[in-house]
């Protein structure tokens, strides 16, 4: 059967990824984010190897949601930390930062993590 016609089962999205980078205590933080910055706010914390693996996933929510999605210091297109301060600790206080100051620092964003995503149970805690 020769069928001229080619059905795909991906969704066309129409919306953009921007990539961007905040300045946070000297390291340079890379972040994808996409969605009207009006809309409740997302942040996707990645396990490894980075914010890539969201992609999908960003396009799909950015319709509801303002969706961010970090690069760890270390990883993807962020700085390499120093090693005697590459902390869980620290780690969490650098994501925080990022998330004031992406979200205009209103302080409000739900975080979403994968199970491998480290830094989300100390930012939950911290008080």
């Amino acid at each position: 059967m020769n069928n001229k016609y080619h059905v795909s089962n991906q969704r066309m999205y129409n919306t953009t990824t921007l990539h961007r980078t905040v300045t946070v205590d000297g390291l340079s933080i890379s972040y994808r984010e996409a969605g009207d910055q009006s809309n409740p706010k997302l942040v996707l914390l990645h396990g490894f190897p980075s914010s890539h693996q969201y992609h999908n996933l960003i396009l799909a929510l950015a319709d509801h949601f303002h969706v961010v999605a970090p690069d760890y210091p270390g990883f993807g297109n962020s700085d390499i930390p120093n090693p005697n301060e590459h902390t869980f600790n620290r780690l969490s206080e650098i994501m925080e930062a990022l998330v004031y100051h992406v979200h205009q620092h209103d302080g409000t964003a739900a975080v979403s993590s994968c199970e491998s995503s480290f830094p989300a149970p100390s930012m939950a805690t911290r008080t």
